[in-house]
Formats: C-alpha cells, structure tokens, sequence
C-alpha cells in the first residue's frame, strides 16, 4: 500500500538557466505539479515535482528535448531520519571492521614466507571482503547526514533530502521508460536540476 498526497498545483516563481558558448540562457517550465507519495512503513517518502518542458535546450553535447521533467527528493520524518541514521552508523562501522580485517590479512600475508599461512591469510581476507559486501554498504548512501536537509515548511517534521534526481518521461507517467538525466538540488526553498 501506498499514501498520496495526490498531485498538487506547482507555481514557477522563477525559470531556469544554464550558460552555453552564447551567454545565459532562459529555460522555461510549465505547467508545475508536486506529489508526495509514501509507502506504508517506509522510513522515508518522496517529493516528486513536474514540469513540462516546451522546447529543446541544448549545453555542449547535451540536449534536453521537449518532455515531461520530474525531480525526485526524498523525503523523511525527524524520527525515521535519525532510525536510518543510526542504522546507516551501526552498518558503515561493521563495514569497516571488515575492511581492517582485510588489510591487516594482506599485511599477514605479506609477511609471512611460509606458503601455507600465505594460503591462510588470503582466504581471511578474502571471507572479510566477503562480509563487507554481505552489509550492502551501498544502499546506505542514499540516507542524508544533517547537513543533507532542509526543513520542509515551518512547523513540519518533515524534512526534505538536499539532493535528489532529475528524470524525464514522454508520455504517461507509468507507460514508457523514465530517463535518468542527473541530480537535481534543492537549497532554501529553490530547487535547481544538474542535467
């Protein structure tokens, strides 16, 4: 199951730009939408923002074509924040135990002359590493340290992750293939996208 805030209205205070060989170029955005969408017992939710893009703008070796422009934020509470934090703490830590285990096994058996204990310390390295992938320490990345956020709204507790992705799609929102065309920003209010 999934919650919506259903989509919403989104007023564009303020176009875009970017700067080509020309000078600073205006990029504008229509028709503005915003929907925050949660999944029952998830930690964090996300803030997705529409546009439509009228006109193709082109930077250097890319282009950006007439579409549908969404820029995702993730989105989280005070208290899943700091659960996913600890979490991410706790896992990052074991991770690097691991790490340590590994390095202190290359050294071992860089040290050693005897082949059979050569043989020892590579397969202890090797099940550390083992561990160390076995934490996922990956999926981790994606929880914000406190500088990462910003509050969303005055008396919210709800915060919004500083960086999040800029993606297009032509068409229907669930038909067709999403492009992923970079990270998007967000600072104070404003966001900006870094296609």
């Amino acid at each position: 199951p999934q919650l919506s805030s259903g989509v919403r209205t989104l007023q564009v205070v303020e176009d875009g730009w970017f700067i080509d060989m020309t000078g600073k170029r205006g990029v504008q955005l229509k028709n503005g939408c915003w929907e925050m969408v949660w999944r029952d017992e998830a930690l964090a939710g996300s803030l997705v923002c529409g546009f439509d893009v009228t006109e193709s703008y082109t930077r250097n070796e890319a282009t950006l074509s007439p579409c549908r422009l969404y820029m995702s934020f993730p989105v989280w509470t005070s208290e899943g924040l700091k659960t996913a934090q600890q979490d991410k703490k706790r896992v990052l830590d074991l991770a690097q135990t691991f790490v340590n285990e590994k390095e202190s096994q290359i050294a071992k058996m860089g040290a050693t002359s005897n082949p059979i204990m050569k043989a020892l310390h590579f397969r202890n390295a090797y099940a550390a590493m083992d561990k160390y992938y076995m934490q996922n320490v990956k999926a981790f990345e994606m929880i914000p340290s406190d500088e990462e956020i910003l509050p969303l709204g005055l008396d919210s507790d709800m915060l919004l992750t500083t960086k999040g992705l800029a993606f297009s799609k032509e068409g229907g929102f669930q038909r067709g293939q999403h492009v992923l065309l970079g990270a998007a920003y967000a600072a104070g209010g404003t966001s900006a996208a870094s296609l």
